[in-house]
């Protein structure tokens, strides 16, 4: 029987078992006649390499939306932060640690939707001169943030539907190549060919054989 398709496997590798499959029919005279039930299965790959590859598109997109956002306001925060401190000129000054109870360094550091919480709770401060050198910065920034965290997060379903189409190609392929594998059966029945010969139409995973152990010296 042929391999099992299975959703992990890559498009490539789903695309060079149709191939071999098919060559394999033209090959061999007694099966050419079933080459046509072959005719869908590229076709099939393709599509869902392209559904595929539009899904990657988008989540890279918002992937890299996502970690823009976050350098560029890391680079805002510690611009408020030096400015602050300069300001106040010690960082146990309870207006910079108001701010940044950690070394700015670190609060960078932090879990993305923290930091986003972080800023829209320093946005809310009102009379602070050096905030508010930075506050528009700080607001476009944040907003900028906090919408490629929405985007990343509205792409689950699409990653769901992705998977599910994965599973559906798999499927499709591996009831396709097993009702070819049965018609082939039927057909060396039919012509007196051996029971195997149905199996040689589809690739069969070649495993390194088991290393060779030595044996006793020569006497």
């Amino acid at each position: 029987m042929p391999a099992r398709i299975n959703s992990t496997d890559t498009f490539d590798a789903i695309e060079n078992e149709c191939m071999f499959t098919r060559s394999a029919l033209k090959a061999d005279y007694d099966a050419n006649a079933l080459l046509s039930e072959t005719d869908g299965w590229l076709g099939q790959v393709d599509a869902a390499r392209a559904k595929d590859r539009e899904f990657r598109v988008a989540d890279m997109e918002a992937m890299a939306s996502r970690s823009i956002a976050n350098v560029r306001l890391d680079i805002s925060c510690l611009a408020f932060g030096k400015d602050l401190l300069y300001a106040v000129g010690d960082r146990k000054a309870p207006r910079f640690v108001g701010f940044f109870p950690i070394a700015p360094t670190r609060w960078v550091k932090q879990g993305l939707d923290k930091q986003i919480l972080g800023i829209k709770g320093w946005l809310t401060v009102n009379g602070d001169v050096e905030l508010d050198k930075h506050r528009e910065n700080l607001g476009l920034r944040v907003a900028g943030a906090s919408d490629s965290q929405v985007a990343v997060a509205s792409l689950a379903p699409a990653r769901g539907l992705n998977w599910q189409m994965r599973r559906d190609l798999a499927d499709a392929m591996t009831r396709a190549r097993d009702g070819l594998h049965r018609a082939l059966a039927e057909l060396a029945e039919e012509k007196n060919l051996p029971r195997d010969w149905p199996d040689a139409f589809f690739r069969i995973e070649e495993r390194e054989s088991p290393p060779v152990q030595p044996g006793p010296p020569p006497v």
